[in-house]
């Protein structure tokens, strides 16, 4: 082996080495690899269909009791967590909307956000 030839062989058996193993990092940091922990990657994805329908389910339940009049409350879900944001005029009505969000068919959870004076 000439000293020319030596000196490309190193390169690129570096190349071909790292062209192997980039594409499970690609996929484990993408989260499309078995050993990542997920099935796909979901951080570009808008609310599913089911998150959707949970958020007005919990609207319109807060919409239809009376002890939520004057409150402002913006819903968000994602999976069964349901996060309220905005404001309630006082802590009991804060409470008042946790309760119902938490009663709601389908949420686990509820993250109160709401702003009270």
């Amino acid at each position: 082996m000439t000293p020319r030839t030596r000196s490309l062989v190193l390169p690129l058996a570096g190349i071909a080495l790292l062209g192997m193993l980039l594409p499970g990092c690609v996929a484990a940091v993408l989260g499309d690899s078995s050993h990542s922990g997920t099935s796909s990657d979901t951080r570009l994805r808008g609310p599913s269909a089911s998150d959707s329908r949970l958020q007005a389910a919990v609207q319109n339940r807060l919409a239809a009791d009376s002890a939520l009049r004057g409150a402002n409350v913006q819903v968000e879900a994602s999976g069964s967590v349901v996060t309220l944001r905005g404001s309630a005029q006082s802590a009991a009505q804060s409470s008042a909307a946790s309760r119902v969000a938490k009663s709601t068919n389908g949420v686990s959870a509820v993250v109160n956000q709401l702003k009270v004076p």
